[in-house]
């Protein structure tokens, strides 16, 4: 492996979550409890990937993303 991927494996993002998901749609609902937010102002930290970016593309209206 080179250098640069392991970079990219060790990013985080912080997804903390600022609207409540009640009256979304299904899988909206879903994405943000497989992402593992469950109350406003909950705060996460997972490691940055093509389909973490995907899930929080789903749900970008009811969080908010930060990489540290």
């Amino acid at each position: 492996m080179t250098s640069h991927d392991e970079g990219q494996r060790s990013r985080q993002v912080v997804i903390t979550q600022k609207k409540s998901v009640i009256g979304g749609n299904p899988a909206q609902r879903r994405t943000m409890r497989t992402l593992g937010l469950r109350k406003i102002g909950e705060s996460v930290t997972r490691s940055d990937s093509p389909s973490l970016r995907g899930m929080i593309r789903t749900v970008a209206h009811l969080v908010d993303v930060s990489e540290e």
